[in-house]
Parts: C-alpha cells; sequence; structure tokens
C-alpha cells in the first residue's frame, strides 16, 4: 500500500539523516491540508494519518496513534481502562510530537529544528504507549493514602459540589494569564479523544498555522471582556465560605516598555478586586522574577510571577 511505501522511505531518511528528503517526503504525502486525500469521513481509524502525518509527527507515528486509538475504542463502556489506555496514548503523543516543549500550538519549522526534526520522528508512540502504561501497574505508579478526587468541570460547577463546599479550607487557582487560548496546546488531545474527522479550521480562507479544527473549545477567561467579572465569582465565594484563596498570575516586569494587550487582565485590577472583597489587610501579594517562553519568539519574557493570598 501506499503507507507502506512512505513508511519505508521515512524510515531510511530517519536512518540516514537525510533531512531534505524527508521533508519532501512529508510535502507529497496525502494529507487534508494539501487536498491530496479525500475529506469525508472515513470508517477506518486513519484520522492522524490523514491530518497530522508530515507535521506534528512522523507517517509510521501517525499509523501507530490511529492504531492504538482504534483498539483502545474497545474498552469504551468501561471507564476506568478508557481512561487509563487514553492518559498512556496522550502521554506517547506528547513526547514525540514535532512542536515546542511538547505543547501542541503549532508545528515546528523543519528547517529550523533540524536535529529535533530528526530526533523526534525516530521515536516510537507505541513505544512511548507501552512505557507508561506499564508504569500504572509498578509500584512505582503514586500510591497515597489519601482519597485524592480529580473534577473535569468547569470552576463554577465546581463550587457547586457540596463536598468542595464542606472539605475545602483552600483554594488555588491558577488562571489564565493572554487571551491566547488554552485549547491550542492540547487539541490534538481533543481531536484523538473525540475522533470525529473534524472539519479544518481556516482565517482568511487560509488554514491556521497550528492546523487547528473545527469545535476548539473556548474558555470564557481568556476573554479580556468578561474574565475580571468571571473570576470575581471564584474570589467572592472563596470569601462568602471562609476560604483561604491563593491566585497565581503572571504580568510583565516593565508593563511601561513590555507590551500588555495580550494579557486578559491588569494584575493591579486583580488584586484590587480580591482587596475590594476580602479587605486591603486580608491579601497578601508576592512575587517573584521568571522568565516566560513565548511560542512566537525565541527570546523569553521577563515578567512577574504573582503569588495573591486572600484571607480572613
Amino acid at each position: 500500500t501506499d503507507n507502506e511505501h512512505y513508511t519505508k522511505l521515512e524510515t531510511l531518511y530517519v536512518q540516514q539523516n537525510f533531512h531534505n528528503k524527508l521533508c519532501a517526503l512529508y510535502k507529497n504525502i496525502p494529507t487534508v491540508w494539501n487536498g491530496k486525500t479525500k475529506k469525508e469521513r472515513y470508517s477506518v481509524f486513519n484520522l492522524f494519518t490523514q491530518y497530522y502525518a508530515g507535521s506534528y509527527f512522523g507517517i509510521k507515528q501517525s499509523i501507530e496513534i490511529d492504531s492504538l486509538r482504534r483498539a483502545i475504542e474497545y474498552y469504551r463502556n468501561d471507564t476506568v481502562i478508557f481512561s487509563i489506555l487514553m492518559s498512556a496514548l496522550f502521554y506517547a503523543m506528547k513526547e514525540c510530537v514535532f512542536a515546542k516543549d511538547g505543547h501542541m500550538a503549532q508545528p515546528l519549522d523543519p528547517n529550523k529544528n533540524v536535529s529535533k526534526f530528526i530526533n523526534l520522528k525516530n521515536r516510537s508512540i507505541k513505544h512511548n504507549f507501552n512505557e507508561k502504561l506499564n508504569e500504572f501497574f509498578s509500584p512505582r505508579f503514586v500510591q497515597s493514602k489519601y482519597e485524592n478526587k480529580v473534577y473535569n468541570l468547569k470552576f463554577e460547577q465546581i463550587l457547586q459540589i457540596e463536598e468542595i463546599q464542606k472539605n475545602t479550607s483552600i483554594i488555588y487557582a491558577d488562571p489564565p494569564y493572554t487571551d491566547m487560548q488554552y485549547s491550542r496546546y492540547y487539541h490534538l488531545l481533543n481531536v484523538v479523544a473525540k475522533y470525529d474527522y473534524p472539519k479544518p479550521t481556516t482565517f482568511n480562507n487560509q488554514f491556521t498555522k497550528g492546523l487547528y479544527t473545527d469545535g476548539r473549545y473556548q474558555s470564557p477567561l481568556s476573554c479580556k471582556s468578561s474574565c475580571l467579572d468571571d473570576f470575581s465569582r471564584l474570589i467572592s465565594y472563596a470569601k462568602e465560605n471562609n476560604k483561604i484563596l491563593a491566585i497565581s498570575f503572571g504580568y510583565p516586569k516593565n508593563p511601561l516598555t513590555q507590551k500588555t494587550d495580550r494579557y486578559v487582565m491588569n494584575v493591579n485590577d486583580l488584586i484590587a478586586r480580591c482587596e475590594n472583597i476580602y479587605g486591603h489587610a486580608n491579601v497578601d501579594v508576592n512575587t517573584i522574577d521568571y522568565l516566560h517562553s513565548n511560542n512566537r519568539n525565541e527570546q523569553a519574557k521577563n515578567v512577574l510571577e504573582y503569588m495573591i493570598i486572600c484571607k480572613f
């Protein structure tokens, strides 16, 4: 088949470190982005081979993702097993994705990241999947005497849970700093979880650099016009229920010389809102120098990491 031919060439080029030939191969393989593959939904599991082979992942890696996802689907009705298997697949994708620091905001430029390009394409999704899966059944896996719980809900819904209201004494909140939606960093995980052959996103009649698909989650907390008021509901809830609230927030160290237009809130406005609700004397503000990486620029930004602690 074509995929067998492509994977043989890919393996050869990776082993021989033929960077230019590998790039040329990836440009010519059929994907939804170059219009060389059919766009209708298929009944077979080949989504990642059609969408992300040659960009975020290699051809063989994409085939492995599709194959594992197909096998995992058989455990759909067993929530525990299904979640474990999907977590292992998420890990494997993170270890192999050709993107900055394992994030999935957009694929890297192969001509500017030659060594990383070859090295990552040489990694195996299957190997990393099995490695993580084995950890779930090893003595090294996290064991605890505490019955910790994780909720996959909007924060407004979590606050309505009676157990949270009664048994929680401190809330730690780490809201978005900028208006760049967090979902851009894990959109591939959503795609592999839903596996519904989504429609590619276009902007000004062009595909996005991140090769995003329609339906990507948009958080209101990343909206500048409403973020402070939305987040104030959490501050008010914590005060009304006698809970300590710790808020982490990053902001440019020198706002007069550094751009702040992408930040969802002015940190001083956030501090003022906390002081208004908790009282000035009950709010402590601590900072530490930090360097924020930026997907668009190679140079890191000088920021202050704020820890705002609201007491009662």
